[in-house]
């Protein structure tokens, strides 16, 4: 990062240190030594982090994309359903047919 860069960032509230930990982001990416869960330690009880690794273990790739798929079509089937229902009650707009004579006599009666 330039110097031109660190000033910009100043002049926009950044701190020292918040500057130190973006510069040091790219170092850890080309020494290889990027971590995944950097950041994250301390999130969560042990209990969560340890379903995370379980779930990642019990499906595959196809696995996964098969239960997506489900969801979706699950979620697509409800969402049918729901607007198959608002059609059904739905009262807005849906006017009585009147005939000519009864219009006249509409007019003429607010006279």
């Amino acid at each position: 990062m330039d110097s031109e860069q660190i000033i910009k960032l100043l002049d926009a509230g950044y701190t020292k240190a918040d500057i130190d930990k973006m510069e040091a982001k790219p170092d850890q990416q080309e020494s290889g030594s990027h971590d995944d869960t950097a950041g994250t330690e301390g999130a969560g009880s042990p209990e969560d982090k340890k379903e995370k690794e379980e779930v990642k273990k019990d499906l595959s790739a196809d696995e996964a994309i098969k239960v997506l798929t489900e969801t979706v079509n699950s979620l697509t089937e409800t969402v049918k359903a729901m607007q198959a229902k608002n059609v059904a009650g739905a009262t807005g707009g849906k006017t009585e047919a009147k005939t000519v004579d009864d219009v006249m006599q509409s007019f003429i009666e607010n006279l």
